[in-house]
């Protein structure tokens, strides 16, 4: 994607990604390498110190992964490392195509999933970025559930 290249360009970065796993349902118009949409990219340190070798954390999600199982990852895999890496300056490319509405991903998240998502994002804004924050819309094909998780999502942001 263009955010992956920017973050490769942009050393030192850590780059936190989330990847539907192969197999596609028949009727969607997903590939196997669609993102699941919930990627987090973060500058290093100003200081220029880094905690994390790899430049990364990712995470593969089977065809058909809710919500539960997604939060259990970021738990478990971005979490951990946003606060080993501690950014001064949290980046977001923002899809909404894993939504359960949007047949592009396979995936079965809920607009409370992308709340969910956005909080995590502000929280490691707040801990470790003075706030610092920055996202920009990237995808989501189902302009219902589109307009509900991207509007939940600048309200958030927006602290509204």
């Amino acid at each position: 994607s263009d955010t992956s290249r920017a973050c490769e360009a942009s050393r030192p970065a850590i780059w936190i990604s989330g990847r539907r796993a192969a197999g596609i349902p028949p009727g969607s118009r997903a590939t196997p390498s669609s993102p699941i949409q919930t990627s987090v990219i973060l500058t290093n340190r100003l200081d220029g110190s880094t905690s994390l070798a790899g430049g990364g954390a990712y995470v593969e999600l089977a065809p058909e992964t809710g919500g539960d199982e997604m939060r259990r990852a970021v738990e478990q895999v971005w979490k951990p490392a946003l606060d080993a890496f501690r950014p001064d300056l949290v980046m977001v490319s923002a899809g909404f195509d894993a939504h359960v509405q949007d047949d592009m991903s396979s995936l079965r998240f809920s607009d409370a999933d992308y709340e969910w998502l956005t909080g995590l994002v502000l929280e490691t804004a707040e801990k470790h970025a003075g706030g610092r924050l920055v996202s920009v819309l990237e995808g989501g094909y189902d302009l219902d559930s589109l307009a509900r998780c991207a509007g939940a999502h600048i309200k958030q942001l927006s602290g509204l």
